[in-house]
């Protein structure tokens, strides 16, 4: 370590550090194939920013990032992300949706809208696909939900800096959906039950946009009139039924709710428990549209 310093002028102070090299990062692959299996990443030296308003929650989430020996910076409010990320210091964006003066999805609208393609996972208490879908729409990359698993969040953060190193930027790719499409969709239990029948399954997946916005109608017109609940829980169960035969995890389980909240006439819960119901109907079409002509 040296020092350089002139009265009137300041100093220079200058060292070195000598580091041994890491096995477990990879040296930088320029272009992308998409056949090639993404490179093992190590998370060590990234440098994340979390933008976190809970003094609590900043506090274990550093403890758990730095463990896994992430360089952490912390920004209180949405606002300060975006001031953060103009500077240009940072690998990856942790973002709380629900924070003070400028909240995530305001920050990441921002920030791809000044055209930078950090990555940036959402954490949020908040875990219906509503949710989901409003962080995604907003340009963030990835979502895990609170309380913070620690080898959840190494697996989003791993996740997105493979995709950097192998060259792959935000301005090509569709944004990165949750990794429980299974729940969403299970295309491969459905296959299964159906003695490996592609065509059957093609079928089958045809007729479901029909079957379900009919029964999804009929339920949304129980609940505006306000009949006997009983005609409420047979439209859900219904729904749940049909969810089930798709192996449609979360489906069946927003319907399941509006089916409990009609039997114990909760009118406000049932509510906001349909709202769920029509964004996991949502996600559902998106992903039997995208793959129902797969071979």
């Amino acid at each position: 370590m040296s020092v350089e310093s002139e009265p009137g002028n300041g100093a220079t102070f200058s060292f070195t550090v000598c580091f041994e090299k890491s096995e477990g990062i990879p040296e930088p692959v320029y272009g992308y194939d998409d056949d090639a299996p993404l490179p093992e990443f190590e998370i060590s030296c990234i440098r994340v920013l979390m933008a976190e308003d809970n003094l609590f929650n900043q506090k274990l989430a550093r403890i758990l990032l730095e463990k896994s020996g992430l360089c952490v910076d912390i920004a209180s409010n949405g606002e300060e992300a975006v001031e953060a990320v103009r500077k240009g210091q940072y690998d990856l964006v942790l973002m709380d949706v629900q924070m003070p003066v400028m909240d995530g999805i305001q920050a990441t609208e921002t920030i791809r809208e000044e055209q930078f393609q950090i990555p940036i996972v959402a954490m949020t208490a908040n875990a219906t696909a509503e949710d989901r879908s409003r962080c995604l729409d907003a340009g963030m990359n990835d979502y895990i939900s609170k309380p913070i698993d620690q080898e959840k969040l190494r697996k989003a953060i791993s996740g997105q800096m493979k995709r950097l190193w192998a060259g792959k930027t935000d301005e090509t790719d569709e944004p990165v959906r949750p990794d429980d499409t299974a729940d969403i969709f299970d295309r491969e239990a459905l296959l299964q039950n159906l003695g490996k029948d592609d065509e059957l399954m093609k079928k089958i997946l045809c007729i479901l946009p029909e079957q379900l916005d009919k029964a999804i109608l009929d339920l949304k017109t129980a609940i505006a009139q306000k009949p006997d609940t009983l005609d409420i829980q047979r439209y859900a169960h219904t729904i749940k039924g049909i969810a089930a035969n798709c192996f449609a995890k979360r489906l069946k389980e927003a319907a399941w709710q509006v089916e409990q909240a009609a039997a114990n006439n909760e009118l406000k819960l049932m509510r906001s428990s349909m709202k769920e119901l029509e964004a996991e109907s949502g996600l559902l079409m998106e992903i039997v549209n995208g793959r129902s002509d797969d071979p």
